[in-house]
Order: structure tokens, then C-alpha cells, then sequence
């Protein structure tokens, strides 16, 4: 057997088998945001298929896998424990899980390969994959998943030529033995025989037809069967339940902290600000229409009202600059568009809002008020709080694993493509308690006098009138957009740190980021008599012309002031045309200034492509949400299985019932019988029958039509390869076997009219060629048997003579 061929044969499965542990490898690592498994693969995999395999400087011996395999499960559980108990990181146990499977890789990359190694290999791998698949929902699993099936078939193929020549001749491997065998070895001093090597001449099979395959064969084969993996392995993904590291339940009672906090303290608004983390898409669309709603200027999203300052969370007093909600939130069903009273001649536009959520950020739920409850069933239940204008929050552990929150809700507060800065107050209802009374916000911050005193000089430099309050806000915010205020999120430390940090940030610093100016313009509302609160959430910059919708990130957090006036305060305003049938409005103010001047303006998303082509990834693969929309073609298929699964439960308790009385078939069981379906199923096996008998009958009946067919071959196979190399000799004397002629009756003729001018005095080669032929026929329809070295010998001469003569040709 030609040993170079094998080792050229086991090189190259080698290599199969490092390219789908890197790139599996990486799969796990687009989950878990390390790149350290897929770098480690790749040194590993690179220098043993170099040193072990190639140059076959050094292995792993026989105990050495063993105890490499004990430290390789080690390491793997120190590491997962150390993840969990020590530093609590999802994404370190995420890679401690992976690196169980990875770690004994390593160890078998460094073996020498046999059918025991690359078997173990595929599992490891195989089971890396599952892993990969449920820690991942982005588009780049969905790019990787093909090149590593289509590598897999390939692998096969080579597997199946390894498997092939092993058993041909079982000394081509050592195999490494059990650990059993290992100790009897070692210590009863056994010795095991070698295998005994068979003839090659007897095989079935060459070694040049199992390791050097055609390269347009393989391929050939190839299609269907990658194919046929390609559709597998979307399938497996589509159904397959998944989950991001970050998206799983914590554990050991780690909560991360992740989108937008409950409480509002110098500074922390500004560590969002660098914070990149995707949280949602949102779309707007005009509600009659089902177009896009384009908007002139980014939207605020609103989250939380933080509304008393100087109490912390424990109700203790605070000097760190902390704002919380004072109040008790009173939340109440979303009520429809009806419920708004707009009146007829309303220059309010009305505009469907979805946000598309991720899961981690799926506790905090968003709003535009004036919102309104759409006909549409929502996957959750959406609750609002009219005083505060927000959303009662969710709970995430409910929703489908690995699943965003899609949620979609009206808004009466657009117009002219803007979003109004008016909304109503306490829109149809009055029974709050008094705790909760408008104009009773807590705390006048009378005791800044600093503060109050600025306030006063500012509207005194704009010459606005002390009962004008509309005027007054208005005052303020443009001092602190366009004065001596800057934008920066370079915080420096305080210049008066016996002071409280809003009065440093406002006589002194005057410059950061938008909760200082917010906090800011919200005191110095107060001290003028206007209740007045904070207001939390996101203000989305970018927009995707693709999918028409804006990518929100944590860097888009936000925080505006909201201001609480009368009808009378807002009459002869510009915000008069915007006003409903209420006595009081809530006015949103922005004292942020832009960080390059000016207003700001919706951009284009950097990358839009790519988000849009993940966005449809996940509505119509990962997660489906997009299939059961209205209008969809997937829509009927989707609300007849909506509770498929539930009804198939009811009608098997139903059917064990049925069966316990006595009773099989029954309406009330859900079991009905039907003779339509029942006569089509009937009638299409028995076609299936029919036709199965045809294709079994058509090589008898119509031979020719048979082979045109591909169900009968043209040419019987000749699978010994020393007579097929005689045949291929004679083709090139040009002597060509006829289809219906016998190998034998193809000799004879050969023979006749090489008689004349070959003769050989010692041996003919008609005779020679006859003795092939015997040979051939014994090993092909007789018992099986092996060639005797003389018979072998006397092959080779013939094969030899033949070729001579066919040179002297």
C-alpha cells in the first residue's frame, strides 16, 4: 500500500477538522464577545497539523492523551467555578462551558490521528456546535453555518476513504488502546500480535480509487449532499430554542446593570453616554396609511420621571446629587385612541410606534404620550401610569428565550413631522389621590439662593415678566444652550466641593453632559413657581433608511425637563395650535447644548446594511416575530398554530379518556373522521406502491429505457483494478469492449488479433491474457479467496508485457 498516499489522506481530514474547530470556535466567540477559544484553537490545530503531522516530530502518547484529557476537563471546571463563585461573569461561564469541549480538541489535535481520534474529534466538534447555536442569534452564525456544513460533507467523504483503507489493511494505524489494555501491557507484560495484513490484489476496491479520488467526482457528489446539510442546519436553526450570554439569567444572585437607572446620580448618565450597546429599534408609521412616518428631528423616548431630589432610596437625605420618583405610581390599562377625546379639529397627527426591544433591556418599557392602546393583541400587557406619563416596567423572565420584546402602541403627540413638545395632563381622569396633586411637586429649592439669584439675573437679561412662566422656562432654557454652557463628557473634579454639586456645576464647572443641565434648569423652574421634574430615557440620532427605522444604543440616553402649566399659561404661545380640550399640559424643555453647536439632526446610521440585514435575520429566522404580522403570507399558517401545541395536549387527554370508557372515535374527542383525507391518503401510497414496483421492474422490461434513466448501468463495473488496467491497456492498442459482449469473449477477440504480430515463444500473450481473465472471473463470480504470490507475479508480467507492446505500438 502506498503510505504516502495515506498520510497525504489523513493530512488533509486533518486539516478538514482544524478549520471547523476554528470556525466553530468563533461562532462561540461572536456570542461571548472573547476571542480567546478561537485564537487558542488556531495556535493549537496549526502547530500539530505542522509538527505531528506533517513533519511527524513529536505526539502525544498513550498516557499522555489520558492525562492530558484529565487536565484538559480540569481546567475547564476550575474555570466555570472560578466564573461563578469568584467573579460572577456570564460570559466567563459561557466560555468555561466552551472551553470543556475545546481544551480535549486540543489534546486529540496533538495524537496521532486514527479512526478512535477523528470520531472523537467529530463529537467534540458536533457538540460545540450545539453549544455555538444556543448562544447565538446575529447574522454571522447564519454566514459561518454553510463553509462549516459544506467542510462537514467534505469531511465524510475523506472519513469514509480513511475508513475504507483501514479495513483494508489494519497496520496503515496504531490505534491508541483503552486503558485496560494499557495497564495489562504494562504490568502482565502481554503481547498483543499484529494484524494480519491482506492481499491487496483480493480487494474490492483500489488504494488509488479510495485515496485519490477524483476531484469532479467528489464534487458531483458533493451537491446533493451539501445541499441536503445546508437545508438540515437551517431547519436546526430556525427551530432551535437560543440565548445570548448576555441575555441569560443571572446566577449566584449577580444582576448586571444594564439599561437606564431608577435613580438619577451625578455622573451616572454619563457613563451611558459611552456605552455603544444596542438596545432597540424603533419604527414610526403614520396609523391610516401604514407608511413611514419621517421625522424632522429625533424622538424622545420616555422611560422615567425622577421628580424629588436630596432623598435617596432608603428615604434618608442625600448630598450626592440623587434624584428619585417621590410618588406612588398608579398604573391603569392602556386605554385606545378613544379615550383621548382629540377634538375634531386637531392638528395632532396619529402615529404607530414599535419598539423592538432586546431582551436584557426588556424590563424598562417606552412611550410618546400622548399614547394610546392599538386593536391589535400586544405580547404583553401594557399598563400606563397618566400622572408620571410612563410605562409600568416588565418582567424579561417571561418572555420566549433568546426572544426580544416587540411591543407597537399609538401617539397623539406628532405633528408636521415633529414631535410635539405639548402633551396633556391627566387626560380624562381626576381620582388621584392627594399625594398626587399637580401642583404640589416636592421641594421649591429655596434654600439655593446662589442658584436663585443666577436664575433671577438671567431673566432679568431677557426681560421676561415675573408672572410670565411659559416666558420664564423658555428664558432659561436658552440660557443654558446658547450662554457660557458647554457640552463635554470630560467631568472635572468639583471646584467647590463644599457646595452642592448642581451649584458647582452651575456657577462654576458650566460645563458637562445632559443631566447636569437638566438637573439644572429643573431647580431653577422650581424656584420660579412651575412644577417641574426630570425626565429619563433616549434620544435616538441615527436612522436607518433601509428598514425605516432609528437604532437606539445606550449612548443615546437622555434627560430633558418637563414643566407642568395652565391653558391660560400656554394661549398665545406657539404651542396654542397643539393644545386639546385639558386644563393643564405638560411642556417638554432641552437645555442640552449640541456638542458641535447648533440643533440636532437625524443622521444616517453608520453600517445601516448590515443592522438591516440582522434585523431580518432575526424577524424572519432567529425568532420568526415578523411571519405571524398582519399581511404576511406566513399569517394563516401562524394563527392556525398559534396554540397547536396546547390542542394537541387537550386531544390526548381527551383520547386516553375516550379509551379508558370504552369509546375510540368521537366528535367530542377531537378526533373526527374523515373519508376525503382518509381516501387521498389511501390512494397516494398506493401510487407511492406502484411506482416503487415500476422503477424495481424497468431494467427487465425496458432495459434501454432503463439506462437512459440511470436506473440500470450501461456497463457492468469491473471492481478488480488489475483487470481493469489490462482493459485500459488494450483501449489504447484500440481494442474497445462492446456493451453486450462478456469480458471473456472481449479477451478471446483481443486475443486473436494480437496473436500475429505479439507472439512471445515462451508465453504468449493471448495465453497470458486468458490467465488474467481466469484469475478475474474466480475473484468475481466465484468464492472468495485470496491470489497466491505466483499468480500475483504472473499478473504483474502480464500487465508488464501488455504495456511493452502497447509502447511499441
Amino acid at each position: 500500500m502506498d503510505l504516502e498516499a495515506v498520510k497525504r489522506l489523513r493530512r488533509s481530514l486533518t486539516l478538514h477538522f482544524a478549520v471547523i474547530a476554528c470556525l466553530t470556535a468563533m461562532l462561540v466567540a461572536t456570542g461571548s464577545q472573547s476571542y480567546f477559544l478561537p485564537v487558542f484553537i488556531f495556535c493549537v490545530s496549526v502547530t500539530a497539523l505542522v509538527f505531528v503531522d506533517w513533519l511527524e516530530w513529536f505526539e502525544i502518547g498513550r498516557i499522555g492523551s489520558y492525562v492530558g484529557m484529565l487536565a484538559a476537563t480540569a481546567f475547564s471546571m476550575v474555570t466555570y467555578f472560578y466564573n461563578a463563585f469568584t467573579v460572577p461573569s456570564e460570559s466567563g461561564q459561557l466560555l468555561a462551558i466552551a472551553g470543556l469541549l475545546v481544551y480535549p480538541e486540543a489534546v486529540l489535535f496533538f495524537q496521532r490521528k486514527n479512526l478512535r481520534v477523528y470520531e472523537q474529534l467529530a463529537v467534540f466538534l458536533l457538540l460545540e456546535m450545539i453549544v455555538a447555536a444556543l448562544v447565538n442569534d446575529n447574522l454571522l452564525f447564519g454566514l459561518l453555518l454553510s463553509p462549516i456544513m459544506m467542510l462537514w460533507v467534505s469531511s465524510l467523504f475523506l472519513f469514509s476513504r480513511y475508513a475504507t483503507l483501514v479495513q483494508i489493511d489494519p497496520s496503515i494505524e496504531t490505534p491508541v488502546p483503552i486503558l485496560a489494555e494499557i495497564l495489562y501491557k504494562r504490568f502482565m507484560k502481554s503481547v498483543v500480535g499484529e494484524p494480519r495484513r491482506q492481499n491487496i490484489v483480493t480487494s474490492v476496491s483500489s488504494i488509488h480509487d479510495v485515496a485519490v479520488n477524483s476531484a469532479l467526482r467528489r464534487t458531483l457528489q458533493s451537491f446533493p449532499i451539501g445541499a441536503g446539510a445546508i437545508a438540515f442546519a437551517a431547519f436546526f436553526f430556525y427551530l432551535l430554542p437560543r440565548t445570548a450570554p448576555s441575555e441569560m439569567s443571572p446566577s449566584l444572585g449577580f444582576e448586571p446593570r444594564v439599561g437606564l437607572p431608577k435613580t438619577l446620580n451625578i455622573g451616572v448618565v454619563g457613563r451611558l453616554l459611552n456605552d455603544p450597546t444596542p438596545v432597540m429599534r424603533v419604527s414610526l408609521t403614520h396609523a391610516e396609511s401604514g407608511q413611514p412616518y419621517e421625522l424632522l428631528q429625533p424622538p424622545y423616548l420616555r422611560a422615567r420621571v425622577m421628580d424629588t431630589y436630596g432623598v435617596n432610596s432608603r428615604n434618608t437625605w442625600s448630598t450626592q446629587g440623587e434624584w428619585i420618583f417621590g410618588g406612588i405610581h398608579e398604573y391603569r390599562r392602556l386605554k385606545t385612541l378613544d379615550f383621548l377625546a382629540l377634538p375634531a379639529d386637531t392638528n395632532r397627527q396619529i402615529v404607530n410606534i414599535e419598539f423592538d426591544v432586546k431582551r436584557r433591556f426588556a424590563a424598562t418599557l417606552y412611550a410618546c404620550p400622548p399614547p394610546y392602546a392599538l386593536e391589535e393583541e400586544q405580547s404583553i400587557r401594557l399598563s400606563y401610569d397618566y400622572f408620571s406619563m410612563v410605562m409600568e416596567e416588565n418582567d424579561p423572565t417571561k418572555l420566549p428565550t433568546g426572544r426580544s420584546l416587540v411591543y407597537t402602541m399609538g401617539s397623539a403627540g406628532f405633528g408636521e413631522q415633529t414631535q410635539l413638545r405639548v402633551s396633556p395632563a391627566l387626560i380624562g381622569t381626576t381620582n388621584f389621590s392627594n399625594s398626587r396633586n399637580l401642583y404640589s411637586l416636592p421641594r421649591d429649592f429655596g434654600e439655593f439662593s446662589r442658584v436663585d439669584n443666577y436664575r433671577r439675573e438671567i431673566l432679568e437679561q431677557a426681560r421676561v415678566q415675573s408672572d410670565d412662566l411659559f416666558g420664564s422656562a423658555a428664558a432659561i432654557e436658552g440660557h443654558l444652550t446658547t450662554g457660557p454652557f458647554s457640552y463635554t463628557l470630560d467631568l472635572r473634579p468639583p471646584i467647590d466641593a463644599d457646595i452642592d454639586p448642581m451649584e458647582d456645576f452651575l456657577l462654576n464647572q458650566r460645563r458637562g453632559h445632559c443631566q447636569y443641565f437638566a438637573a439644572a434648569m429643573t431647580v431653577m423652574l422650581r424656584q420660579c413657581g412651575i412644577p417641574a421634574r426630570i425626565v429619563v430615557g433616549y434620544r435616538p440620532i441615527e436612522f436607518n433608511s433601509y428598514g425605516k427605522y432609528f437604532p437606539v444604543r445606550q449612548s443615546d440616553a437622555h434627560a430633558w425637563v418637563e414643566a407642568l402649566f395652565s391653558r391660560e399659561d400656554l394661549v398665545g404661545t406657539s404651542l396654542e395650535k397643539w393644545l386639546t380640550g385639558e386644563e393643564s399640559f405638560w411642556v417638554r424643555f432641552d437645555p442640552t447644548p449640541s456638542a458641535e453647536g447648533g440643533a440636532v439632526s437625524i443622521i444616517q446610521q453608520q453600517g445601516q446594511a448590515i443592522d438591516y440585514a440582522e434585523k431580518l435575520w432575526k424577524d424572519y429566522v432567529v425568532e420568526g416575530q415578523k411571519l405571524a404580522g398582519q399581511g404576511s403570507l406566513y399569517a394563516p399558517v401562524a394563527a392556525n398554530s398559534k396554540d397547536a401545541y396546547d390542542q394537541l395536549v387537550e386531544s390526548l387527554t381527551n383520547l386516553k379518556q375516550n379509551l379508558q370508557d370504552g369509546r375510540f372515535f368521537s366528535v367530542r374527542s377531537g378526533i373526527a373522521f374523515e373519508w376525503q383525507i382518509t381516501i387521498l391518503i389511501v390512494f397516494f401510497g398506493f401510487m407511492l406502491i406502484v411506482l416503487w414496483r415500476l422503477v424495481l421492474l424497468l431494467p427487465t422490461l425496458a432495459p434501454r429505457l432503463a439506462r437512459r434513466l440511470g436506473i440500470m448501468q450501461s456497463e457492468p463495473l469491473v471492481r478488480q483494478d488489475f483487470f481493469a488496467r489490462c482493459l485500459k491497456l488494450l483501449q489504447s492498442r484500440g481494442f474497445k469492449r462492446a456493451s453486450d459482449e462478456t469480458p471473456r469473449e472481449f479477451i478471446d477477440r483481443a486475443s486473436q488479433a494480437l496473436v500475429a504480430k505479439d507472439a512471445d515463444p515462451a508465453r504468449p500473450l493471448s495465453e497470458s491474457l486468458n490467465f488474467v481473465t481466469s484469475v478475474y472471473y474466480r475473484l468475481r463470480f466465484g468464492l472468495p479467496g485470496s491470489v497466491s504470490p505466483e499468480e500475483s507475479h504472473s499478473i504483474g508480467t502480464t500487465l508488464e508485457q501488455l504495456e511493452n507492446a502497447t509502447t511499441k505500438k
